[in-house]
């Protein structure tokens, strides 16, 4: 039997990015599927998300890996430049023929996809995968005058564009909900970004050498997620806490970051930072930690945005969250009781509620466990990757009605 073809298109993401290829690549494959990735290349290496390299393309520009087939596009600079790459994935995806083409994030990659199903014609699905909420997000790093007409041109363009997919999938109801009101016959279903137990798996209990609490954040932390807050959270609670960064900084945070060691070297003893870890490490780094952070910032992004994935991963290990009033993340915070929402973005109000975490310690445990319960029987990978399964078998369907 000849296996269907799936052609991922993810230009915006790593070769490696663990929504894309460590949860729905990978449950593809495992159902049968023959799973060919378009990237970028990053240094003219396929990397993962903390950009080390992971693979080399051969003089095809591909890299056959664990059951894949990874397309390498080189990175251009420039609006010629993005031509160019769209010009390259046009030509990639042809190539493939496959039976479905699965696009993820908007611009380039959408544009291309479109491109690549109206040259195939009928018998190709479009499955278009919506990450971040890509028209409000964008929309910020627009200068000011200009800011009206883009978003006015580029809703109108995705609109359109979105009537040429077969599927929609979101990462939560906010973007659901946007998709339908300007395509209310479109097919839309949500796929949250919880942990795979396969991957994430129980930790043994760590016993510590001291009593220091352990706050961590994970991810790329700069200082619209809230370094500065972390790091006074570090000087104001006396140095009572340890402030633990699974992930890294960017440059301009990392350099504020050094002057703030200079100034104060007892800093040092009390921030770690791990450095961007592989997707299968993550959970090691977490199993010690005592409180999950999320202080993003109230942008338009992350306003709309989330819930994230680190939310998810704290509520794995039982990790109680300390989280900003981000709608999304209160949606799961409320729902499972597994942490406190702080109303706004003061340091008194978050240092306020880390300290009532240390000082009820079975409280904290308690909204722990719940949240780790909820991981375990509901949220978790394993269900939505069966919900990913049913849009592909739900697009095979020829038949007059659908039988869930």
């Amino acid at each position: 039997m000849v296996k269907k073809k799936v052609c991922m298109i993810l230009l915006h993401h790593s070769s490696l990015d663990a929504r894309i290829y460590y949860k729905e690549a990978i449950t593809l494959r495992d159902a049968g599927y023959d799973v060919h990735l378009i990237c970028r290349l990053n240094n003219k290496t396929f990397t993962e998300t903390g950009g080390k390299p992971v693979g080399y393309p051969d003089k095809n520009m591909e890299w056959k890996c664990d059951g894949f087939t990874f397309h390498g596009v080189l990175k251009r600079k420039g609006i010629f430049g993005k031509w160019l790459e769209y010009k390259e994935t046009v030509k990639i995806g042809l190539s493939i023929k496959a039976n479905f083409y699965h696009c993820h994030e908007s611009n380039i990659t959408l544009a291309a996809a479109l491109k690549i199903k109206q040259k195939l014609g009928m018998p190709s699905k479009l499955i278009f995968d919506i990450h971040e909420f890509s028209r409000k997000g964008w929309i910020e790093k627009v200068p000011f005058g200009f800011k009206n007409v883009y978003y006015f041109l580029f809703s109108n363009w995705e609109k359109k564009a979105i009537n040429h997919t077969d599927y929609l999938i979101t990462a939560n109801s906010i973007t659901r909900a946007y998709s339908l009101i300007d395509n209310k016959y479109k097919k839309v279903k949500i796929l949250q970004n919880v942990p795979v137990l396969s991957i994430f798996k129980d930790k043994k209990e760590v016993i510590k050498k001291n009593n220091c609490i352990i706050i961590c954040h994970e991810g790329i932390l700069n200082f619209n997620r809230g370094l500065k807050e972390m790091v006074s959270l570090v000087e104001n609670t006396k140095f009572k806490i340890t402030l633990k960064i699974i992930g890294n900084i960017p440059y301009k945070e990392e350099k504020w970051l050094k002057s703030k060691f200079k100034d104060n070297l007892k800093l040092l003893q009390f921030i770690q930072i791990t450095g961007w870890l592989p997707y299968k490490d993550v959970g090691n780094a977490l199993s010690e930690c005592d409180i999950g952070l999320i202080l993003s910032f109230p942008t338009t992004n992350n306003m709309l945005a989330g819930p994230p994935n680190k939310l998810f991963n704290y509520m794995r290990y039982g990790i109680p969250v300390v989280s900003v009033d981000l709608p999304e993340t209160r949606a799961i915070i409320t729902k499972y009781k597994c942490g406190i929402i702080v109303k706004d973005w003061k340091i008194n109000s978050i240092i306020s509620a880390v300290q009532y975490l240390i000082n009820h310690p079975s409280e904290a445990k308690a909204m722990g466990q719940r949240g780790k319960q909820a991981i375990l029987e509901e949220l978790n990978w394993e269900k939505e990757g069966e919900a990913l399964l049913s849009i592909y078998e739900e697009l095979q369907n020829e038949g007059e009605f659908i039988l869930p």
